[in-house]
Parts: structure tokens; C-alpha cells; sequence
């Protein structure tokens, strides 16, 4: 990824990996999109011949992608490679970019990369209604 594509300021943004043509690469080997993509959880640039573009995402359906992809001094179009995959949790996805980048020292333990809080669903009771059996007539 070139200096421009950096991000000094923090944590990389979905823009700016949409943007950047290393990414768009890396993304070539990934089974999810980015129009699949909610938020960023763990990125990590790479270098031609040399360590992996690693990178762990939440989806829009709450599951959680996980990529590694590298190429080789010359670039995407000549040796390159990734593979992916989704999990239901970023732990899940985490350990598993770790063992797949051959436990890749830039993987920070799980505690280090940003948590995403647990999903809550806020669920009202239904309102009780008479239920009119067969004969019954409601007051009048």
C-alpha cells in the first residue's frame, strides 16, 4: 500500500480501503464484498513479498469476515494469493487469520482489537387480547 493510503490519524476506514488498489486486490480473494462490509475491526497492510494484507470485518448481517492476501515483488498480476472466511463471532474470525497467516506477530491478541458490543434485541410483549370462542358475543 502506498504512503498516501496510509491513515496517520487512526484506525483505517472503509473508505480508505475501498480506495486503495492494494486492498482492491486483497479483496479479489475475499468470499464477502465491500458493500458487505459494516465496520472495520482489524487492518493491517501488506507488502509486495512480504507479509499478508490482513484484515477482519463485521458484516451487515453480524457475522464477521476475515482476509489475508499477498503478491509477490511484482505485484497482483503476477504471484498472488488470499483465501477468507466468515465467522459468527471476531474471535472466531481472529483465530483463524492468525493460524492462517502463520501466526502473523501484527495479529494483536483479541483483547487488543476493537470489540464490537454484544448484539441486544429489545423485544416488547405482544398487548393480551380477549380471544372469542365460537358462541361468545363481546359486550355491547
Amino acid at each position: 500500500m502506498g504512503d498516501d493510503e496510509r491513515s496517520p490519524e487512526g484506525p483505517a476506514t472503509l473508505e480508505a480501503l475501498m480506495a486503495a488498489d492494494d486492498w482492491q486486490e486483497a479483496m479479489h480473494y475475499a468470499i464477502f464484498t465491500f458493500n458487505d462490509i459494516k465496520k472495520i475491526v482489524f487492518a493491517e497492510e501488506g507488502d509486495n513479498d512480504g507479509p499478508d494484507w490482513l484484515l477482519i470485518v463485521e458484516l451487515r448481517d453480524g457475522r464477521f469476515g476475515a482476509l489475508h492476501a499477498g503478491c509477490d515483488y511484482s505485484g497482483w498480476d503476477c504471484q498472488a494469493g488470499g483465501d477468507s472466511t466468515i465467522h459468527p463471532t471476531p474471535e472466531a474470525a481472529r483465530d483463524w487469520l492468525f493460524n492462517a497467516s502463520d501466526h502473523d506477530s501484527r495479529i494483536p491478541p483479541i483483547n487488543d482489537i476493537q470489540r464490537v458490543p454484544p448484539l441486544t434485541l429489545a423485544i416488547e410483549p405482544l398487548p393480551l387480547r380477549k380471544i372469542l370462542i365460537k358462541g361468545d358475543r363481546p359486550d355491547a
